[in-house]
Order: structure tokens, then C-alpha cells, then sequence
């Protein structure tokens, strides 16, 4: 699914440049003639005159005492060189616009895959007019869409054509939401092929700031956030894009593309082969930098992992998300007392941090502590509903304060969590290899991935499932159900729930 993706998002890219770039200026001289007229005005060797304060000019010319006769041959010159000028002008501007290549004719050589010569399109372009703004954002897009060149494989971190994109981007002035969101998905993906991910996220982030329905940042920030391990922001963005998505097929490409964290998620080796060389080149890289922590120790290389995710607190000791990471890796390797250390030297702003109460509850817990892990574990659910750590980890605490049918309950939930994602593998592979999954009906798939992911404490997910059964059959009895149990049945018809 990630090809089919990418493919699409390539394409999107090339559509919406053509959908927002400026309509072909009118033919008419009179309409170009002001504009063209206002630079050329200044730089008289276009229309062979001299400047008017020269010594040759009309301006050094002695004009006290001369007689009427002489007055009004001047004038008549004057007019003349007026005229002249002015033709001057004309031919100038309309041949300009003959010469110059539209930008038109350039997105279609672009389309066909002709990128050497949409690029000598575009770079004419810019030589007629240097300030062309959305030329250059054009021509970015044609270097990043150009093969990387062998030379780049020996710097992972370094790509030429995406570094030239940058310099093209950064003499693009913008002037117009539609021209933004363009520079901002260009500039995103000009840094994400230099690894500065970081950037790139902050720049996709911005495009859908622009426009919240940009889908092309949408996804290249959810394949960011696929790689990184961070899902739980990639499913509030998922099911945001959802809800202003126009187009069926993609909503529900949104939706599967939340099921492959739980259904084949990276091998740690995997993230470490990757990040290894981005922390190598770009140590500064913040969420990178977490992600290769905690795989490292995930793949064997515990000592090594917990070093690295220490040496990302020291330089970011203000940031939750590192200690969080940091306590993790301890945690699954194993060492509670050096959790309960780093718990000690937290800063103060961040002890009392929603996302470490279940670091303080598997402190108590491993301290026997067991009524403080409840209060602290339940605490943490409420922070994380989707950590199936916690949830086991209550039941354990659960148990041991004597609430067995409580523990029973959360334990049951983990049961039907854990056979929910062993059914997700194999109806994640039929959804992503399916073309036309929510333009057509496919209802016996998509309700079985809905029923998962509620048997997975996701009711967003499985009511925005549900919700594509019921746009091809409103009458669903199974759907209509689902959504009135999950809370969901706020815009459909109550007369259809039986």
C-alpha cells in the first residue's frame, strides 16, 4: 500500500499545481503592456534612448530664450520620441510574450514525464522573468520529481537535486494560500529526501495548517509517523483528514493506513538499520533520535539505546517526550531502579506529566506498592486509553488490592485485544491490496476491520469503518447498530435502528 500511496500523493502533486497555478496572462498588449511597461521604462537601452538627465538628453538642452518656432519643433519631436517610445514598448512587451513558455505547457511536460524539458521550459521562464514565483515553485517540483543521482548514495543525508529545490524555494515569495500550501508540501519533501525530518515535519504540518483538507501532507506525515512509532498522532491526524476528505477510496485508505502500526509493524533492526545514519550525519534530529534509542534496545543493544536516549535528555531535559522514552527503554529492559532514579531528576514542570504516571505506577508496582499502582495506573488509562501495557498491568495491580472481578473485566478486554490484532494481519493485507476499498461496497471486509478494532478499545476507528458501509447502504442493520453502540449515532436516521 505505501507504493500505491506515494504514487498517488506524486500525482496529487502535479494536479494541484495545475489546479492553482495563475491562468495564462490575456494576449492583449493593452492588458500587458503596464506591467511590462513599468520595468522596461527604467532601462532605456531597451528602446534605444538615452536617459533623460544625460548630457545629450532633452533635459541639457538650453531652452531660455528660444523662439516660438524652435518651441514647437521641439515639442513635435518630443511627441515623435513619445510615439516612438511607446512602440518601442509594444514590440518589446510582444515579444517577450512570444518568446517566453507558459507555464501551462511546462505542467504538461511534467504530467507526460518529459522532466528535462519541462525543466529548460521553466528555467527560459525564469530568465525572461527571475520573480516568477510559481515558476520556481514549479521547477522545485520538477528537481525532486528527477532521479537522485548515483553520487547521492554516499551521503545518505545529503541529496544535490533536493538542496537545489531549497535554493529555488527559498527566492519564492509567498502571496496566496493556494501558492503556501504548495511551497510548504515542496519544501517538506525537499527536506524529508535530506533525512531532516524534523523540518519536513514542521513544514507538512504548516501546509495543512494552510488548508486542512491538504492531503498530500497528510500523508507524508502519517509515513513519517509510521517509521518514528509514533501512533497515537498518527491516528489523531488520520481521523482528522477523514473528516474533511471528500474522496471514499481515500478516507478509506486513511483508515488502513492505521491499521499497519498493529498489524505489521517495523522490526526494530529495521528502524535502527535507518536512523543509525540520519543520528550519524544529524544528531540534532529530535523524534529520529528517540526512535533509534528505543530500537536500539529493542534489538538487543540495550546498552547502547539506554545511552543514547540519556544523552537526548541531557540536551532536551525539557521535553516529556524523551524521559517517556528513556523510562521506556528501562522499563523493557528491565532495570526499575534506574527508573525510579531518573524519576528523582525529573524537572519539576514534568513530574506531575500524564504521560509518565505509568512509569510511577511500574515504580509502586515494583515496589509492592500496590493500592499507589492502581490509583497511578488508572490514571495513566485515562491519559492512554490505547496502551494495552497499562491496561494488563492494572489488572496485575488489581488483583493483588483484592478487586478480582474488576481485574477479570480488564483482563477479558486484553484477551479480545490481543486475538483482534492477530485477525487485523490478514484483513490489513486484503484492505491494502484491495483498489476500490470505499468507492464500492465491500462490506463483509469492512465490518470485520471495524468489529477488530472495537474488540481494540478504538471506537473513533471503528465508527469511521462502519461509516463507509452505511454510505453505500444506509439501511445496514449491523452498522447502524455498531454506531449506536459505540455512541456514534448522532447524524443518522433513527428511524433505520431497529
Amino acid at each position: 500500500m505505501g507504493t500505491s500511496v506515494s504514487v498517488c500523493r506524486s500525482w496529487r502533486v502535479v494536479t494541484r499545481f495545475v489546479e492553482t497555478a495563475p491562468s495564462p496572462a490575456p494576449s492583449s498588449d493593452a492588458k500587458r503592456l503596464p506591467e511590462n511597461n513599468l520595468r522596461l521604462y527604467h532601462d532605456r537601452r531597451f528602446l534605444g534612448l538615452r536617459p533623460l538627465g544625460s548630457r545629450q538628453g532633452f533635459a541639457a538642452m538650453n531652452l531660455e530664450g528660444a523662439s516660438a518656432r524652435e518651441r514647437i519643433v521641439r515639442r513635435v519631436l518630443t511627441g515623435l520620441m513619445v510615439s516612438l517610445g511607446a512602440v518601442g514598448l509594444g514590440w518589446v512587451a510582444r515579444q517577450s510574450q512570444h518568446s517566453t513558455p507558459s507555464l501551462d505547457e511546462a505542467i504538461g511536460l511534467t504530467a507526460a514525464g518529459r522532466l528535462d524539458d519541462a525543466e529548460a521550459k521553466v528555467r527560459a521562464r525564469l530568465v525572461a522573468d527571475p520573480g516568477d514565483g510559481d515558476a520556481r515553485l514549479l521547477l522545485a517540483q520538477i528537481i525532486l520529481k528527477k532521479p537522485q543521482p548515483p553520487s547521492a548514495a554516499a551521503d545518505p543525508c545529503f541529496s544535490p537535486s533536493a538542496q537545489m529545490a531549497l535554493d529555488q524555494l527559498d527566492r519564492v515569495r509567498v502571496v496566496n494560500p493556494s501558492r503556501a500550501v504548495m511551497f510548504h508540501l515542496c519544501r517538506g519533501d525537499a527536506l524529508y529526501r535530506m533525512m531532516r525530518f524534523d523540518e519536513a515535519e514542521a513544514a507538512w504540518l504548516r501546509a495543512l495548517d494552510v488548508d486542512p483538507a491538504a492531503p498530500e501532507a497528510g500523508w507524508d506525515l502519517l509515513r513519517l509517523y509510521y517509521i518514528q512509532g509514533r501512533n497515537d498522532e498518527a491516528r489523531r491526524l488520520a481521523l482528522q483528514l477523514y473528516r474533511v476528505e471528500p474522496d471514499a477510496h481515500d478516507r478509506a485508505c486513511l483508515l488502513v493506513e492505521l491499521l499497519r502500526p498493529d498489524a505489521r509493524p517495523p522490526a526494530p533492526a529495521s528502524v535502527v538499520k535507518l536512523f543509525e545514519p540520519i543520528d550519524r550525519h544529524r544528531p540534532g534530529e529530535f523524534q529520529s533520535g528517540l526512535s533509534l534509542g528505543l530500537a536500539q534496545t529493542r534489538a538487543n543493544k540495550v546498552e547502547e539505546g539506554i545511552d543514547h536516549l540519556r544523552r537526548m535528555v541531557q540536551t532536551h531535559p525539557d521535553r516529556v517526550e524523551a524521559w517517556d522514552c528513556l523510562l521506556t527503554g528501562l522499563d523493557e529492559s528491565g532495570q526499575i531502579d534506574l527508573m525510579q532514579e531518573e524519576l528523582v531528576r525529573l524537572p519539576t514542570p514534568l513530574s506531575d506529566s500524564p504521560r509518565l504516571l505509568k512509569h510511577r505506577a511500574r515504580v509502586a508496582q515494583a515496589g509492592n506498592r500496590w493500592q499507589d499502582a492502581v490509583d497511578l495506573y488508572r490514571r495513566a488509562r485515562t491519559a492512554e486509553p490505547y496502551n494495552r501495557v497499562v491496561e494488563y498491568r492494572l489488572s496485575r495491580a488489581l488483583r493483588h488490592t483484592g478487586l478480582t472481578a474488576a481485574a477479570l473485566q480488564i483482563e477479558e478486554r486484553v484477551r479480545r485485544r490481543d486475538a483482534a490484532i492477530l485477525d487485523l494481519r490478514s484483513l490489513y493485507d486484503r484492505a491494502s491490496t484491495t483498489p476500490d476499498l470505499g468507492a464500492r461496497p465491500h462490506t463483509e471486509l469492512i465490518q470485520r476491520i471495524a468489529d477488530a478494532r472495537e474488540r481494540m478499545q478504538l471506537p473513533d476507528e471503528a465508527s469511521a469503518w462502519h461509516r463507509l458501509v452505511l454510505e453505500h447502504d444506509p439501511k445496514n442493520e449491523v452498522s447502524l447498530a455498531a454506531l449506536v453502540r459505540l455512541g456514534d449515532e448522532g447524524t443518522i436516521d433513527r428511524r433505520l435502528i431497529k
